[in-house]
């Protein structure tokens, strides 16, 4: 009952005012713009094709052309959600599937992504990212190992970013010691 009391005497002595005295005035082509507020978080969903090095490069196929020097090798579609501190530093969790067409192989990794993306000009940033976690391949019995993923690019139009990768897979496969991947995407990053 006391509880009760003094919520009301809190509620009545507290001065209560619903309407401002003063009045603002707009010129007639003016509208109120709402600030811009972002929250903490971020999202990332990343597309790539991976390459590999061509076994015959160097050599001339049948037309008379010289083979390339990297080939498509598989796609790469990855996902995660982080936390930032003004667009500039932040970490996420991401998870994804690799497919590597030339080993057969396709990897899960779930990792962890500390982000870089210092601004360099309007609407333009640089982004660096590094990321541990682990990688299962699917299909070959209990083959997992720790993943790395090393990312650089350019983001651009507050959502959008061409970028290069790497990753690494710590498992062996067959006689490789160590399998990899190299991507090249589009991906987008909204803060």
């Amino acid at each position: 009952m006391r509880s009760f009391t003094l919520l009301i005497v809190l509620f009545f002595g507290l001065k209560a005012s619903s309407q401002n005295d003063s009045i603002m005035y707009l010129p007639a082509d003016a509208s109120p713009q709402k600030a811009e507020k972002s929250g903490p978080g971020f999202y990332q969903l990343a597309l790539g094709v991976s390459f590999n090095l061509n076994s015959r490069r160097g050599e001339t196929d049948v037309s008379g052309d010289d083979e390339d020097f990297f080939i498509p090798d598989g796609l790469s579609l990855h996902a995660g959600y982080g936390l930032h501190l003004k667009k500039w530093i932040g970490i996420s969790a991401n998870t994804g599937i690799d497919w590597r067409v030339n080993p057969k192989l396709v990897n899960v990794p779930v990792y962890a992504l500390l982000t870089l993306n210092p601004h360099f000009n309007k609407g333009t940033s640089f982004l660096a990212q590094a990321g541990i976690g682990h990688a299962f391949a699917l299909g070959r019995g209990n083959l997992n190992g720790t993943y790395q993923k090393y990312r650089i690019g350019i983001h651009f139009n507050d959502n959008w970013l061409i970028f290069a990768d790497a990753s690494l897979f710590g498992y062996e496969l067959k006689d490789i010691r160590q399998t990899g991947a190299f991507t090249v995407g589009l991906s987008i990053l909204a803060f």
